[in-house]
């Protein structure tokens, strides 16, 4: 398959000859009329100009392109490497939040008021929406915390309810 610069070059050649054929058989056709010829020179020095502007436009597009894929690609590696890093971060973060609730037991007696707070909301969250995405459990955990912390204010609800609540809420997960 030929590449649009081929074909370029081929089609300036092609004009090219029928130029050069145009300008044999004119000479031949009129003998001595070199202002014919003349005529048909500049035209056809005109098209091999325009031809030659065409090319150097091609490989100055072509020579875009290629930068253009090179840094693509270095962005994409870059991409794959901050999503692995952000992976590994985030199993640190899940690990020594592990090592933090065996430390605390998880049991919901012994937890202080902020951790059976945020345990509470996370389970909840959990269980009002398996399938959503870190962003959306985000969201729904600070909303879930407005409204319980609303609630505890005005003693519509105590640590200790939420306490009792927590295995009940967190067992199926």
């Amino acid at each position: 398959m030929m590449t649009l610069k081929g074909s370029i070059r081929r089609a300036a050649m092609v004009v090219l000859a029928a130029g050069v054929l145009a300008i044999g058989a004119l000479a031949c056709g009129f003998q001595n009329n070199d202002e014919a010829v003349a005529e048909l020179d500049s035209k056809l020095d005109r098209v091999d100009e325009l031809t030659t502007e065409n090319v150097v436009r091609m490989e100055v597009y072509e020579a875009r392109i290629t930068r253009l894929e090179d840094e693509n690609a270095q962005l994409s590696d870059r991409i794959a490497q901050l999503e692995q890093d952000k992976q590994v971060l985030m199993d640190l973060v899940n690990s020594v939040a592990a090592v933090g609730a065996a430390a605390v037991g998880m049991a919901p007696d012994v937890m202080d008021d902020a951790t059976a707070l945020a345990r509470f909301i996370e389970c909840t969250v959990k269980a009002e929406n398996p399938d959503a995405n870190t962003t959306v459990l985000a969201m729904a955990a600070g909303f879930a915390e407005t409204s319980l912390i609303q609630q505890l204010e005005a003693g519509a609800m105590t640590y200790d309810d939420i306490r009792q609540q927590i295995p009940l809420i967190c067992a199926g997960q």
